[in-house]
């Protein structure tokens, strides 16, 4: 195949700003984007490139980057994926080689807030790539504001703490997507038979929402895409050839009319903007092509929660997302509010404008 691919960068009305050549092999380029702006781009190589499109460098792995290995980025800008003759690589940000393992799968990590990493099964020192501790639940595909492990095999979703020991476990039929999660807690996962999906027999997909502790509140029928999660709580995703809207209670708010086939996960911009990647569309002449789509919708941007997307975040990192707020405690008397301080057990104390000393705990309740 002597194709050439390309990555783009476009406007936000859809002009193109630059376009950058990044090899001939035929896969779906997974890209993510660094805290500093720059892109990380998968192929025959990984590629990292400037925010204008220029290379800055790119690196040789013993095989082509494989399409769903989007490259991870830790939290002290470590880059991390997979190739297909089956390694597991960790780059520095300059673009040489950190580390290397052997990886039976060819799947991207899972990194936790403090930079552990989960692959597949098992978690990971971020220093050397050696094994903290393997578990038996499938692989790690999200994480929670409190350090919740969310592992799927082929039919469940499992709830783990953070040594891997199992919390509950939720059988929700053949297990199609990642796992996502709302800013209330909510933990949404689609599934159902692939032989379903397809037109012959089997069990009917479903959009499941699950709280934390593993009961379902909810379930949506006909669905099978990635969700992603808005800021008020809409649930969007692409099943066959439509983007649909659900609210937080699972009901359908809308659906778009057919317009292209092998849709993508969406994702959701700063101004509530969705963005949708689709194989083939469509046109009035009756030919097919890859088409980029942009809606407009009621969010304002990404629900804030630790894992709104099946990558974690808008950027597409693969790591916890950060700044989601945990609590908040009111004095309920209007006025200014003096520096926090805090003592060795975590104990937050402040003072108010109405004369009052607060102490509170580590989840904001008042001591």
């Amino acid at each position: 195949n002597t194709a050439k691919y390309k990555v783009y960068a476009l406007e936000a009305n859809g002009t193109k700003k630059w376009e950058f050549e990044i090899g001939n092999n035929d896969n779906n380029w997974p890209l993510s984007v660094g805290g500093d702006g720059i892109i990380y781009v998968g192929g025959d190589k990984v590629y990292a490139l400037e925010a204008n499109g220029t290379k800055k460098w790119d690196y040789t792995a013993g095989g082509n980057i494989t399409w769903y290995s989007t490259p991870a980025i830790g939290p002290d800008g470590t880059i991390y994926t997979t190739s297909n003759d089956h390694k597991f690589h960790a780059l520095n940000p300059d673009g040489t080689k950190k580390w290397e393992l052997q990886n039976s799968k060819y799947i991207p990590p899972t990194i936790g807030i403090d930079g552990t990493l989960y692959l597949g099964s098992r978690s990971l020192n971020p220093a050397d790539g050696s094994v903290n501790w393997t578990g038996e639940y499938g692989d790690i595909k999200a994480i929670g504001t409190d350090g919740t492990l969310y592992a799927q095999t082929e039919k469940k979703l499992y709830a783990l703490d953070s040594n891997g020991s199992i919390k509950w476990e939720l059988e929700v039929g053949y297990v199609q997507t990642g796992t996502v999660i709302g800013a209330d807690g909510t933990i949404y996962v689609s599934s159902g038979s692939l032989i379903n999906n397809f037109g012959g027999s089997g069990s009917t997909p479903y959009l499941y929402a699950i709280d934390s502790n593993g009961s379902i509140k909810w379930k949506y029928d006909q669905t099978g895409g990635n969700p992603v999660i808005g800021d008020n709580g809409f649930i969007y995703l692409a099943y066959g050839d439509k983007l649909m809207a659900l609210d937080p209670n699972g009901e359908q708010k809308w659906s778009t009319l057919q317009f292209g086939t092998g849709l993508m996960a969406p994702t959701i911009g700063p101004d509530g903007t969705i963005y949708l990647g689709s194989h083939t569309q469509l046109n009035t002449t009756g030919n097919n092509k890859g088409t980029l789509h942009a809606f407009n919708s009621t969010s304002s941007g990404l629900a804030n929660s630790s894992w709104p997307t099946a990558n974690g975040n808008s950027r597409n990192t693969r790591s916890v997302n950060t700044g989601v707020r945990l609590w908040e405690f009111d004095t309920g008397y209007p006025g200014e509010m003096t520096y926090p301080a805090l003592d060795f057990n975590g104990s937050v104390y402040f003072g108010s404008e109405n004369g009052l000393l607060y102490r509170v705990d580590q989840n904001g309740s008042k001591i």
